[in-house]
């Protein structure tokens, strides 16, 4: 008779079903929201779950490390994405320390989630890489640029509710066939709009950016969404020290 492994291992979430053909609602939006930063939610609540359900500092350390890969995948500089995993280790360490509880780790979450960031993150790169594809000339897709930047300053300085982003998410999303298997992967954004929704997409952005009263900078303006998680992660744990001689956090 087999005995029992003395090592709790984590339970396997349920798949989840799909009653019926895909909803026509623009709330399939969402969908679109969790390609990015949402990774970071997702494995900080497991660091969460693991360290108060199984009390396992090395299936903890398992599943960050796993963070680290996942957030290695993300379509970000090099840079940006150092940033965030730096952000993430110190919120694991705090929490393995028992300087901050699980409650608190959760609050990080929450925030982010619900935070302009992801948001107007995911949209951000994903007109951006229309942009890029398309077939306009280099002044065009710098003008371009720069509306989608101005419509980016304006969302995380929320100058317009997250619903003013929903025309723009129901261009980009693609339609879900409902005869292919589930076990097929579906893209949720379209390969390549065409010139007129890429035009459809920047009137939009034009206009939550002059209705917010965005200027226009000399250079489109750069989203880094590691400024937006310190942030998050600072009002946690306070700011770090920065070392003088080396501009970098001690």
């Amino acid at each position: 008779m087999n005995q029992p492994s003395s090592t709790p291992h984590p339970p396997t979430p349920p798949t989840p079903r799909r009653d019926g053909p895909p909803r026509k609602s623009s709330g399939g939006w969402l969908v679109l929201i969790l390609v990015t930063l949402v990774m970071f939610g997702m494995f900080i609540g497991t660091i969460v779950m693991l360290g108060w359900v199984y009390k396992d500092k090395m299936v903890a350390s398992v599943v960050n490390m796993s963070l680290h890969a996942a957030l290695t995948e993300l379509p970000l500089p090099e840079q940006q994405k150092k940033d965030i995993i730096h952000q993430t280790d110190r919120l694991y360490e705090a929490f393995l320390d028992k300087r901050i509880t699980a409650n608190e780790l959760g609050d990080v979450v929450e925030k982010l989630i619900q935070g302009p960031v992801l948001m107007v993150g995911t949209v951000y790169y994903a007109v951006n890489h229309q942009i890029e594809i398309s077939d306009r000339s280099d002044a065009q897709k710098r003008e371009a640029r720069m509306q989608v930047g101005r419509m980016t300053q304006a969302g995380l300085a929320k100058k317009f509710p997250p619903d003013a982003l929903e025309p723009i998410v129901d261009i980009l999303k693609a339609e879900v066939d409902p005869d292919k298997p589930q076990s097929e992967h579906q893209s949720p954004l379209k390969d390549k709009l065409t010139a007129q929704e890429l035009d459809d997409v920047l009137v939009i952005c034009k206009q939550l950016a002059d209705d917010a009263k965005i200027p226009a900078d000399d250079e489109p303006y750069q989203l880094d969404p590691s400024v937006h998680v310190r942030k998050v992660v600072d009002e946690i744990l306070g700011p770090e020290e920065i070392d003088q001689t080396t501009n970098l956090p001690q």
